[in-house]
């Protein structure tokens, strides 16, 4: 049997400035802890490198210190991550016959690695469209892990800037429904559900091979006061499976696509 873990550490005064954050204050408490996530879903955890588990240590004892994560990426560096955007030569690359692979060593003098790099930021229309004033006929790349909302968004400012490339029809407004992507009610479900408070005390036991039963959890939560069977009961329906499903990332990546968006409408 696993052992009790000392859970000394956890105070939930260290978690009222969840209500403060935005977009990206909740793209990065999710990021900071995918590491963790990922070791204790992971059957085969002893595996892990020495590397990979002193990483996630240290994410455990930050966590242990100040669960809220301050964001590492500033907003212009989400730029790369839309969800629908040019297909790059690199992209059309991993796809291309041997005579396609030819062109494109061709088109960009391919000589080195050091080409996947331009590779990497040149449209594959680009170099199929030479000598024409526009171009009728696009290749794009898109994230169907994305929300529909989101496509619907990064396709409208995609297809904007063609237009404005090609100078061909009127611009299109940017109008979008943001009805399926995230915004400050989620947020807010997330505090009022105590998701990482959850998240937190059962990832980080288990990472540490403790055991901290749904019971314990509950009366963690309890504020101090006298056990709450109503929060017990709340745990076993649905908030450590909301819990457990937030740390994800795909979640992960949808707000960052968000982001993205917000970022690329600014400039």
């Amino acid at each position: 049997m696993l052992e009790t873990p000392d859970i000394s550490w956890f105070d939930l005064r260290k978690y009222d400035g969840l209500s403060e954050l935005d977009l990206i204050g909740w793209h990065e408490q999710i990021k900071s802890r995918i590491s963790l996530m990922e070791y204790i879903s992971d059957d085969n955890t002893g595996s892990m490198g020495e590397s990979a588990q002193s990483y996630i240590k240290t994410v455990a004892d930050s966590i242990k210190i100040n669960p809220i994560f301050e964001s590492s990426i500033p907003p212009h560096e989400y730029q790369s991550t839309a969800s629908v955007t040019d297909t790059s030569a690199l992209n059309y690359w991993s796809a291309a016959s041997d005579e396609v692979r030819e062109i494109i060593k061709q088109k960009l003098d391919f000589g080195d690695l050091d080409d996947l790099y331009e590779m990497g930021d040149t449209p594959i229309s680009e170099l199929t469209n030479d000598g024409k004033e526009f171009r009728l006929y696009e290749m794009v790349s898109v994230d169907l892990e994305a929300s529909d909302a989101q496509l619907r968004l990064d396709f409208d400012k995609w297809l904007l800037e063609q237009r404005r490339k090609n100078d061909t029809g009127k611009e299109i407004k940017d109008k979008y429904s943001t009805k399926k992507n995230f915004t400050d009610a989620d947020f807010a479900r997330w505090v009022k559900d105590l998701s990482l408070q959850i998240f937190d005390l059962y990832a980080i036991s288990k990472f540490e091979g403790k055991e901290l039963s749904k019971v314990n959890i509950a009366n963690l939560l309890s504020k101090g006061k006298d056990f709450d069977v109503t929060i017990l009961e709340k745990i076993n329906k649905t908030l450590f499976k909301n819990a457990m499903q937030l740390i994800t990332r795909k979640v992960e990546q949808q707000l960052s696509y968000q982001i993205a968006g917000i970022s690329n409408t600014k400039q």
